[in-house]
């Protein structure tokens, strides 16, 4: 089957999914989810930075991912989780390669990477739960309302694909100069402008739909900043995959590659959706 009809066909099961799964389900259910792709990413990032570590070392580094995000999305509901897993990431990572058979500086890369790996598989993903916390848990309900929560997570995941497919537009249309082509050679800055102008149209979309709080103004304000971090994601996972000489973080998505390459942009945005809805 040709790469882009399975690029398709996991997009058209994928994406009705993940908006029914955010419209309806409960918080704990995206936490949940959330979680599931913090390990399904730090696992493929401990493959990637690890490789030659055994399996166990491996799925520690993606529990410690999973667990950093949950921590994350309990942080209106027990303030002190976060802070605990900051305190923890750095001891845990060592401990887990301490006693590794691997050379010692081989051990202390993984070590670096798994630490890093609990901050950006695991934290960033934790901010998207905060956009519509697990509000039960704490009395009184803190953070966003429900249904505008829902709205911000929304507005965070199509103003990245919008992002995605007009960078991609652009690039393919008018696209010359190169972006950064040590690291991605296939971006262009006139994909970049199109990603910007892609987030800033969907922005104005929620703001004539879900979000009408919004002023106009805002739609830029917030546009802007979430598609440059936005790529700026994306160019930080490829660094990644550069530096360890492979295409994509996994294959789990089929078409897509894995579920890192999926979610690179997802990450660096999500901490500017929340501390925007939240100082607004």
């Amino acid at each position: 089957m040709p790469n882009l009809a399975k690029r398709l066909i996991s997009a058209v099961v994928l994406v009705p999914l993940v908006t029914l799964l955010v419209l309806f389900g409960p918080a704990w259910s995206i936490a949940a989810l959330l979680a599931a792709f913090a390990f399904a990413a730090g696992l493929e990032l401990a493959s990637m930075s690890c490789g030659g570590s055994p399996a166990p070392a491996k799925l520690a580094v993606a529990l410690l991912c999973a667990l950093a995000s949950i921590a994350v999305a309990l942080g209106f509901a027990a303030p002190a989780a976060p802070l605990v897993a900051l305190f923890a990431i750095a001891p845990a990572s060592l401990l887990l390669f301490l006693f590794s058979s691997k050379e010692i500086s081989a051990s202390a890369s993984c070590a670096a990477f798994a630490a890093l790996g609990a901050t950006y598989c695991g934290a960033l993903l934790g901010a998207i739960s905060l956009l519509y916390p697990v509000a039960s848990l704490s009395c009184p309900p803190a953070g966003p309302s429900s249904e505008v929560g829902r709205s911000w997570i929304l507005l965070l995941f199509f103003g990245i694909v919008a992002c995605d497919t007009f960078a991609y537009a652009f690039g393919r249309i008018a696209g010359k100069r190169k972006l950064a082509p040590r690291i991605s050679p296939g971006k262009t800055w006139a994909g970049a402008v199109g990603g910007v102008i892609g987030t800033v149209a969907a922005v104005a979309a929620f703001k004539l739909t879900a979000l009408p709080m919004l002023e106009w103004w805002e739609v830029a304000a917030l546009g802007v900043p979430l598609s440059v971090f936005g790529q700026l994601g994306d160019l930080a996972e490829s660094l990644v995959k550069r530096a360890f000489c492979v295409k994509d973080s996994g294959n789990l998505i089929p078409g897509h590659g894995g579920v890192l390459d999926r979610i690179d942009s997802i990450l660096f945005g999500a901490p500017v959706v929340l501390l925007y809805s939240l100082v607004r």
